[in-house]
């Protein structure tokens, strides 16, 4: 073909653009993002509106309920499914996949302001976001201490957050658990009614009384100066002084109808490791930074601020997604190297030459690396699934050049000059190569084209095994002739040399002819009958078969072999999800929970546990409300326990059943 011809002709031009496209491929290798699995973005949203004081009824007919039906006036919308707490609503709206993934958020949130004004004036602004696996937080990490629990929230929210924040692909740090501090105004409401006024008189007074605003500039010096009036108090006790109302008799101030306090917001969430009060910061890392080096990140910070907290206080990473991408990554990376070595042995007992071998050995890399560079122009991360294609596509890498390969040594047995054995065995068999090529391609570039939850799961292997199997056509059509036409000599194709591995290129040859022939005369038996007669060796092989796929089902009817959307791996981690009768107090989980705690530690194989009561963010570990709480349970290393995760987990539900 041309393009061989033209490889053949112009060995430097080809050479540099290998090089160029291996380069490439190398810097798109160091800079893609590692995740465990591709980003999904599902079509729904989560609206949470909080409200502070209101309680679950409030939260339900004034809050919950004019949100649902303004979200229910939305096309292509599936279900919603909400929950009304203490304090905060929760709305979660799935729609189908006919819905536009980039326009829902925009939609839900123009419908939730067109009730913006039915909702509490107390009410603070819903948070609407799209589910998406590129927000989950990569990394969570508890800070806990002798220390009051808002003095941790302090070093939490002043110290660590702001560090973790600097780190490189960070993309939010989000505390829960801790106090925050709460100026409150306890009125008295008989007190207020003797003075003939409303509690809407406090509310107010305080609001016109406590700002801050600008007042324009003067000119001082050649110089314009800002000026703003302030009436922010300075400390709690001069709130007091704010005059609700001048009556008759006199200003009748705050301090005279109500109580100021300088407290805590009333807690909502609890958390807690291994019993000791904590607050936990959840690390997300933004869409395409690496995860691996996220983590890394945020560990190096962690050992730089413990000099940094008040003594005291610790710092331990609760759970870790990078942990188990980065073993699985460097696994599958292993296996990927592993792959290619035995490629290349197969290739060495069957083509019986180190430069055949070689030149395959250098087909693959160019294909793999040029299929990175392919996976960065498409938008593609390194993560499990577009790893695991490209190991299964070695195979399909291989095939190409061994076919060329192999056609090349014939016309090489020929007497062929090099150069015209490499022209004339590529163009034999460049249709053939290239219709078992358009094969693959037909087969897995339309699963790339599948719009919904699966396909975005799945489009990675897709094009990635459709860009790999692409790339070692060409290459086959380039680089394996140019190569060939320079290394491979007659004496390699008639196998006349006396070198060891020619010798044992003889006798290998010799003995696989040997196992074709007992092949041959097997099957020449079979066919003609002499083998339990004409009938019964026939009946023989279809029976063999029939049993075969019977025993394939066999495996599936009676479980040995499951199902399952995600792989389980031993991750040294566990959970376990508590939900307490609905109303339950947020302190009455708590105990609870204090209960397990001490049931969970006693196991062996534990090392940590971590627990999260009454969570209202849905990003932060799944809990909703007070009744619920979930508890993360970190072992020890695989090396030091005899139990899997699985078996540990069967335990725990009947011990703390």
């Amino acid at each position: 073909m041309r393009v061989t011809e033209f490889s053949l002709r112009n060995p430097v031009l080809v050479s540099v653009v290998t090089l160029a496209l291996m380069c490439f491929g190398v810097f798109s290798f160091l800079t893609m993002g590692i995740a465990i699995f591709p980003d999904l973005s599902f079509p729904g949203v989560t609206v949470i509106t909080s409200v502070p004081g209101a309680d679950p009824a409030t939260i339900e007919t004034q809050v919950t309920k004019p949100l649902e039906d303004a979200i229910f006036e939305l096309p292509n919308l599936d279900f919603i499914n909400s929950t009304s707490g203490e304090g905060v609503s929760l709305i979660q709206a799935q729609f189908t996949t006919a819905a536009n993934k980039d326009l829902i958020t925009v939609d839900v949130e123009r419908v939730v302001n067109s009730v913006r004004s039915r909702l509490p004036g107390e009410a603070e602004a819903p948070t609407i976001t799209r589910f998406e696996t590129g927000a989950i937080p990569v990394i969570y990490v508890a800070l806990s201490g002798v220390q009051s629990l808002d003095q941790v929230q302090q070093a939490a929210d002043d110290i660590v957050r702001k560090r973790f924040e600097a780190v490189p692909g960070v993309g939010s740090v989000r505390l829960s658990g801790g106090l925050t501090r709460e100026v409150q105004v306890k009125v008295d409401l008989d007190r207020l009614r003797s003075f003939g006024l409303g509690l809407n008189s406090v509310q107010q007074a305080l609001q016109s009384e406590h700002v801050e605003f600008p007042a324009g500039t003067l000119v001082s010096g050649g110089a314009d100066v800002n000026v703003r009036l302030s009436g922010l108090v300075r400390d709690p006790p001069q709130l007091g002084q704010v005059i609700v109302a001048n009556t008759g008799s006199g200003p009748v101030y705050v301090r005279d109808v109500a109580t100021v306090t300088d407290g805590f917001k009333k807690i909502a969430t609890i958390n807690r490791v291994d019993g000791a009060p904590a607050v936990t910061l959840a690390v997300s890392k933004l869409g395409d930074a690496n995860s691996l080096q996220v983590s890394r990140g945020v560990r190096e910070a962690m050992t730089e601020l413990r000099s940094q907290v008040p003594d005291g206080m610790e710092m331990r990473v609760v759970t870790d997604a990078a942990v188990y991408a980065e073993k699985s990554f460097n696994t599958i990376r292993k296996t990927l190297a592993e792959a290619v070595l035995l490629t290349g042995l197969i290739l060495l007992l069957f083509l019986h030459t180190w430069r055949s071998t070689l030149i395959v050995l250098i087909a693959i890399p160019t294909s793999i690396l040029t299929t990175f560079g392919l996976m960065s122009v498409l938008g593609l991360n390194l993560n499990l699934v577009s790893m695991l294609a490209l190991t299964l596509s070695i195979g399909i890498l291989v095939d190409d050049s061994i076919v060329v390969l192999e056609n090349i040594f014939r016309h090489l047995s020929f007497r062929e000059p090099p150069v015209l054995a490499a022209v004339n065995g590529r163009n034999e068999i460049g249709l053939a190569a290239i219709t078992i090529t358009m094969v693959d391609v037909v087969v897995y570039l339309p699963i790339s084209l599948i719009q919904d939850i699966t396909g975005d799961f799945i489009r990675p292997f897709a094009l990635v095994i459709t860009a790999a199997t692409l790339t070692s056509l060409v290459v086959s059509f380039t680089l394996t002739p140019l190569l060939a036409s320079r290394y491979l000599q007659l004496r390699h194709a008639l196998k006349l040399g006396n070198d060891p591995m020619e010798r044992f290129g003889r006798r290998w040859d010799a003995g696989f002819s040997a196992l074709d022939r007992s092949y041959q005369r097997l099957l020449v038996r079979i066919l003609n009958g002499r083998l339990f007669g004409r009938v019964g060796a026939r009946w023989a092989v279809i029976l063999v078969g029939v049993l075969s796929f019977a025993a394939g089902l066999g495996t599936l009817a009676t479980g040995r072999i499951g199902f399952d959307l995600f792989p389980s791996g031993d991750q040294s981690e566990g959970d376990v999800t508590l939900v307490m009768p609905p109303a339950t107090t947020l302190e009455r989980t708590a105990g609870v929970v204090h209960q397990l705690e001490a049931r969970l530690r006693a196991y062996p194989e534990v090392s940590v546990v971590y627990s999260n009561t009454g969570a209202t963010n849905a990003s932060f570990f799944g809990a909703s409300g007070g009744d619920r709480s979930r508890m993360f349970v970190l072992l020890v290393p695989k090396s030091e326990r005899t139990l899997t995760p699985d078996q540990l987990a069967t335990d725990f539900r009947d011990h703390l059943a």
